[in-house]
This record gives C-alpha cells, sequence and structure tokens, in this order.
C-alpha cells in the first residue's frame, strides 16, 4: 500500500500578492488556506481590496481568520478577543458566502484563555512550531494547537535542510489526532510575502522526496485534512 503525506500550504496576514500567488497553486493543481485579518492596515495588504477574498476562494482555497487586526490575543480582555476572532469570522464569511472553519493565531501568541474563545467560533486553529510538538500528544492530538512549519524567505535553503530533517521524523510518526490508516501523516507550512517561485521550488523538493520514499504527497487545504471535502 502506498503511504500518503498529506501537505497544507497556509498564507498568513492577506498581502495583495496572495491573490497572484493563488492563481498560480490552482495552475498546479494546489489549493491552499490564506489566513486573513480583514482589518490588517497595510499599503499592500488585501485590507484594501477585501472583495479580493472572494476571488482566492472561487478559486478552491479555503479562507481562514488570522484575527480582525492581528494584534496579540495574549494582550487581549476576553471581551477583546472574541470580539477580534468573531468578526473577522463574520467579515470574512459574509464576503465569501462560504463557512470558514479555521484560525491561526496572530504572531504565534496564544493563552488558555485565548484557545478557549477560539474554540467557541471555529472547527481547528494553527499555532508556530516547536520542535518539540513532534513528540507532544498533548499538542498533536488538540486540533486547536496545530504546528506549523515557517518558511524563512531570508534564507529558504536553510529551511528546507529543516524540514528535510523533519519529514524524516514524521516518516515513522503520525502527527495527526486521526487514524489515516497507516498514512504518514501532516504537514503545515506558512508562507507571508515570499515570491512564487520561491514556493513552487518548495512544492518540487517535496514532490521529489515523496517520490524516492515510495510516499504519495496530496496538497490539501486545512479543512480538507480534517473534513474532508469541505470547500465543495
Amino acid at each position: 500500500m502506498i503511504r500518503r503525506l498529506f501537505v497544507s500550504l497556509t498564507f498568513d496576514d492577506g498581502f495583495l500578492s496572495h491573490v497572484i500567488i493563488a492563481r498560480e497553486l490552482v495552475k498546479h493543481g494546489i489549493y491552499s488556506t490564506f489566513f486573513i485579518a480583514p482589518y490588517f492596515k497595510g499599503r499592500d495588504f488585501l485590507s484594501n481590496k477585501l472583495n479580493s477574498l472572494n476571488v482566492i476562494s472561487k478559486l478552491g482555497h479555503e479562507i481562514g481568520s488570522h484575527g480582525l487586526t492581528h494584534r496579540f490575543l495574549t494582550a487581549l480582555s476576553p471581551g477583546d478577543i472574541e470580539y477580534e476572532v468573531r468578526m473577522s469570522k463574520a467579515i470574512i464569511e459574509d464576503i465569501i458566502g462560504r463557512k470558514v472553519y479555521g484560525f491561526a493565531y496572530p504572531f504565534d501568541a496564544f493563552n488558555n484563555q485565548a484557545v478557549a474563545i477560539v474554540m467557541r467560533h471555529y472547527d481547528y486553529a494553527r499555532r508556530g512550531f516547536n520542535p518539540s510538538d513532534l513528540f507532544n500528544m498533548n499538542v498533536l492530538l488538540n486540533g486547536y494547537l496545530i504546528s506549523r512549519y515557517l518558511i524563512n524567505s531570508i534564507n529558504p535553503l536553510l529551511s528546507i535542510r529543516r524540514f528535510i530533517r523533519i519529514l524524516k521524523l514524521r516518516i515513522s510518526y503520525n502527527n495527526h489526532r486521526r487514524d489515516f490508516n497507516g498514512d504518514i501523516g501532516w504537514l503545515v507550512f506558512t508562507f507571508h510575502n515570499e515570491p512564487i517561485e520561491e514556493i513552487l521550488h518548495l512544492v518540487s523538493i517535496i514532490k521529489r522526496l515523496g517520490g524516492l520514499l515510495g510516499i504519495r504527497v496530496e496538497f490539501k487545504p486545512m479543512c480538507n485534512v480534517f473534513f474532508g471535502e469541505c470547500l465543495e
């Protein structure tokens, strides 16, 4: 039986360039997850052109929430956390006409209070990466603390070397809460505003590694790994 490795490419913050990236990925048969902060202000952000979220969504990608204004949730009161996570979801859903399943903690900052509030509004949440997460069952079994691997645009080759080491560890360890019937598991990557060429280079490396190891790599949005074809 050929084992599978699920790979989710995720994109944070909501840069204007994400529309171009979304189109290019579809040309390669790859559907991803874009975590958007609708009111994250800046010249290069989709907050200036929120209708573009509908373009990304209609291409077949998942849109998730990255908070309303991309604030440290750990520095906010419970009421402010509630507003950040609830309003972001409502705004995105109103634009794309589709359910928002996932949340990504801004700055990877969370505490028990933030997690509890996020759980009331979302089906899963993504956090930052810590090497200890690889074998920490409390993290791996928690659908609201999904670990991701950050691609470092300053030194992408170093990032890829680290990724290869992580992939080798994951070969013998299923890091997901569900039974994947012998499949290897799930790797989640996070990009911000990297060039599409760099993203596609990583994709080609993952595919080549999969071929060498006899693994079928499947690129899926995060909600599709959890809930099947949730974007249909």
